[in-house]
């Protein structure tokens, strides 16, 4: 399996609140967006791995890919954060 369900819910919850922000601040840029909803991956993640009492890459958090949730929530939110700056 590539990924489990708690790191297919906080991709759902993460995506869907980052689209409730953009729309409520009035942006159309998807830059924003998807930097919102990485940052947004990394907290989850972190919060329901401390919750639970486990390591970063242990198991008890979300995996997406076999990765855990909070590492790409860091690669998101860094890609987005370099096309912002350049304005790509």
């Amino acid at each position: 399996m590539y990924f489990n369900l708690i790191g297919f819910a906080m991709f759902v919850v993460a995506a869907a609140v980052a689209e409730g922000i953009v729309r409520v601040v009035g942006s159309s840029n998807r830059h924003v967006q998807i930097l919102i909803a990485g940052l947004l991956f990394t907290i989850l993640d972190v919060v329901v791995r401390s919750w639970r009492g486990t390591r970063p890459f242990g198991r008890g958090g979300g995996a997406i890919m076999f990765l855990p949730v909070w590492l790409w929530g860091l690669v998101l939110a860094a890609i987005e954060s370099v096309s912002l700056v350049r304005g790509t």
